[in-house]
């Protein structure tokens, strides 16, 4: 049978490949018809990068040019310069005071200083105290009222006495220059009468309620300046020159005070022709005279003095140390001391800073020369924590002066101690009340500069504070007291880790057995007594060991009739 070709054998028919072509050699062949649909791959677009948003372009600032520093009351700029200068107008007033005034636009409370040049050093033999008892006098305004007073018009009233002046200072609204002036008038022209000096005295002790700590410094002031009784004697005097004086008043042998040296400042927003006038018409009558001489030949110290008391009041030791200095020897090396002053105690980045205090040692601590018209001291107060060794950082306190003395500090730390100097300097030259007290006591002097140098210490070197201290500050030239609470407080204790479980600490009591509370068993032994299990009690003696009394009746049954 022959077989004929249907569509479906026809369609289902495999395909037929076509021939390629035949190609001469040089020639490129030609793409077939496949590779022809075949999609030919098309190189990859760049990626442009996604436009981000613009950023803001802050405008260019250029650095701020230093303009005036902000206005102090007193003109002082707050950055230390190397001069500062004050402007005031001195006038003499006719009954022979100096009056400086200083105008200061920008205050917002008025200052009154005023300085008399005599102080306790100028108090006689055997009457110690009576300058102060005198500055303190008042018959319109005794020393309580002249407070009331002041308090009432919102102002302040602070009167201390050094060993060479006294200064009242009144800080009041810029209204009250009036009455400032009628009491310091009242003050200076007092008389001394029984109730005013009694009055005077409860001031006194009022005083020195506020300052517990001033009777230490008093008595490191009498081992320094031993065999200088001037300097040496309290300021408020002993009681039995307390007592000398008020029998000198009430028989009429206490002496007028003599005229002395007085200047009175005023600072605020006040103008000279207004405080000159109202001066002259309150205290312008006022005698003053010339002040006392400074004290002199003072003993040589030949050996380090210490002393060691308690102090009720005080909740924690304190160490402090002094030397004497003659007026030669704060002349020449004045500077080169406060050097070593600051590079002792001042900042955390001092000697003591960095040691005691950073160690938990010393809470606080202040080192300064404190001028005198006669000799000087370079004093060193420590304020230790509760828990501190007095001992242990006296020790260490002489060993940082004995380092001073040996070698140079370096140009860094001198840098920075006479740059913390200059600080302080304008900080008291910009409050307007030590402004008022430096320049009433630079008036009693001469004349007051309108100048100070706030760079005097940056020509001393460290050798020349080296050879300061080792020259001034010796160990021969030293004077320490030590002041301890009279109840010391006890150090923490750290809380210590308890027994471990199911152990006793040594000579602690053994824990209860577990049968205690329970019945004993019939003929053991009550607990605490010696009488043996199973074992009756001896002659005089009762069931459980205790001992009976002689002759007693025995003890009925029971039951029995």
């Amino acid at each position: 049978m022959i077989g004929v070709l249907t569509p479906l054998a026809a369609e289902t028919a495999p395909p037929r490949r076509p021939r390629p072509a035949k190609v001469e050699p040089g020639a490129k062949p030609e793409p077939s018809a496949k590779a022809a649909a075949r999609p030919r791959p098309t190189p990859p677009k760049p990626n442009p990068p996604k436009p981000s948003p613009p950023k803001p372009n802050p405008p260019k600032t250029s650095p701020p040019k230093p303009g005036p520093p902000r206005p102090s009351p007193t003109g002082v700029p707050a950055a230390a310069e190397r001069e500062v200068s004050i402007e005031r107008t001195t006038v003499r007033l006719p009954g022979g005071a100096t009056l400086v005034v200083v105008p200061l636009p920008s205050a917002t409370l008025l200052t009154v200083a005023v300085v008399e040049g005599s102080g306790f050093a100028a108090d006689p033999a055997g009457r110690g105290g009576l300058s102060n008892l005198a500055s303190r006098l008042g018959e319109a305004a005794p020393a309580e009222r002249r407070g009331r007073l002041v308090a009432e018009r919102g102002g302040l009233h602070t009167l201390s006495v050094g060993p060479d002046d006294v200064v009242s200072t009144y800080v009041l609204p810029p209204g009250e220059l009036e009455l400032a002036l009628w009491l310091e008038h009242d003050r200076l022209s007092a008389r001394a009468t029984e109730p005013a000096l009694i009055d005077a005295l409860r001031a006194i002790a009022e005083d020195r309620a506020t300052r517990p700590f001033e009777r230490h410094r008093e008595r490191l002031d009498g081992m320094a300046f031993q065999g200088l009784a001037s300097y040496a004697h309290a300021p408020d005097g002993a009681a039995d020159e307390l007592i000398a004086i008020r029998a000198d008043l009430v028989t009429g042998k206490l002496p007028a005070r003599p005229p002395r040296a007085i200047a009175v400042v005023v600072a605020g927003p006040v103008s000279a022709a207004q405080v000159e006038e109202a001066a002259r018409r309150h205290v312008g009558a006022v005698p003053a005279g010339t002040g006392s001489p400074p004290p002199s030949n003072l003993p040589e110290q030949t050996n380090q003095r210490a002393a060691t008391t308690t102090d009720a009041r005080a909740a924690a030791p304190s160490v402090a140390m002094a030397f004497t200095l003659s007026p030669t020897a704060v002349e020449a090396d004045g500077p080169a001391l406060e050097l070593a002053a600051a590079l002792l105690t001042s900042g955390q980045g001092s000697r003591v800073g960095r040691a005691l205090v950073a160690e938990g040692l010393v809470e606080r601590a202040h080192a300064h020369l404190e001028r005198r018209r006669g000799p000087s001291l370079f004093r060193l107060e420590a304020h230790l924590t509760a828990s501190a060794d007095p001992v242990l950082v006296r020790e260490r306190l002489e060993r940082m002066f004995g380092d001073l003395a040996k070698g140079a500090p370096r140009p860094d730390e001198l840098a920075r101690a006479a740059q913390s100097l200059a600080l302080e300097e304008a900080r008291v030259l910009d409050d307007p009340s030590a402004l008022a007290t430096r320049l009433g006591r630079a008036a009693l002097r001469g004349d007051p500069p309108s100048r100070w140098r706030l760079d005097r210490w940056r020509g001393v070197d460290g050798n020349a504070v080296a050879r300061a201290v080792a020259l001034h500050l010796s160990p021969i030239r030293r004077n320490v007291l030590e002041v301890r609470p009279e109840h010391p407080v006890a150090p923490p204790v750290a809380p210590t880790a308890g027994p471990a479980r199911g152990s006793s600490a040594p000579g602690a009591a053994p824990p209860p057995s577990k049968t205690s509370g329970k019945a004993r068993p019939k003929g053991t032994a009550k607990p605490g007594t010696n009488a043996k299990p199973s074992e009756k009690p001896g002659v005089g003696e009762k069931p459980g060991g205790a001992t009976s009394r002689p002759n007693a009746k025995p003890a009925k049954k029971r039951g029995a009739p």
